[in-house]
């Protein structure tokens, strides 16, 4: 199940990503691919200090026949210290025990060895290309890990033309974790709430040997960003 964690590590490489939002503009035709770049890394400001928000994590295999889930609080405080507490599980213990406690242990363990720069989207980990435009008022950028490591992904994010804002990742590791694993697809959502970009959805499906298709999935609802409480309001105007 080792794949599901890709997913973690990839959102926790984004999070803190430090920019400003470009004006907004309609773009006629995609712009230069250095162009392109630069504005995405530029666009992820403010950055996410902190934040408590409640996680809904479930995952199934054997197509579905053995299934769990877990309802946690989870925080980031502002010296990097990742926290959890369990609050609800249902279903099957090794999943619950295997999957998807065992994903958040590996957040924690994560934040705790600093390894967000070795995985974060940027040119010292990753060459960008430029991708096909999948609609009006989008731009997409393809990415080419530049090394073999399970915790970096080749594939592509979707951006918001008008800022280079992200919006979507989608994508296989670089490397497969283990032997077991045949293929992994993980798909990491984003949204700005109280002006902070952050993760609000992580979802991967796995080829397993011996277990089939494997899905995972966890979802975020913030109560605090950056200090200051995250109301209904700020969560019905998401921007995706």
């Amino acid at each position: 199940m080792k794949p599901l964690l890709v997913a973690l590590g990839f959102a926790a490489a984004v999070l803190p990503f430090r920019a400003r939002a470009g004006p907004a503009a309609l773009e006629l035709d995609p712009p230069p691919i250095g162009e392109v770049v630069q504005r995405f890394l530029r666009s992820a400001g403010p950055p996410l200090v902190s934040y408590r928000a409640r996680r809904t994590l479930t995952a199934s295999a054997l197509g579905g026949r053995v299934s769990g889930s877990v309802v946690a609080d989870t925080s980031l405080d502002a010296n990097g210290v990742f926290r959890f507490e369990i609050v609800r599980e249902e279903g099957s213990s090794v999943v619950r025990e295997r999957v998807l406690k065992s994903a958040l242990r590996a957040e924690q363990q994560s934040h705790a060895e600093h390894e967000i720069e070795n995985v974060a989207l940027t040119p010292r980990n990753y060459d960008f290309q430029i991708g096909t435009e999948p609609a009006p008022g989008i731009l997409r950028l393809g990415l080419v890990a530049k090394r073999r490591n399970a915790m970096l992904l080749n594939g592509a994010v979707t951006l918001r033309a008008a800022d280079a804002d992200l919006l979507r990742f989608e994508g296989s590791p670089a490397t497969m974790p283990s032997f077991w694993t045949r293929q992994v697809n993980v798909v990491c959502e984003y949204a700005r709430i109280n002006g902070v970009r952050v993760t609000v959805g992580i979802h991967s499906r796995a080829d397993v040997r011996l277990v089939g298709d494997s899905v995972f999935a966890m979802n975020y609802e913030y109560t605090m960003i950056n200090g200051r409480p995250v109301t209904s309001a700020d969560r019905g105007t998401l921007s995706r």
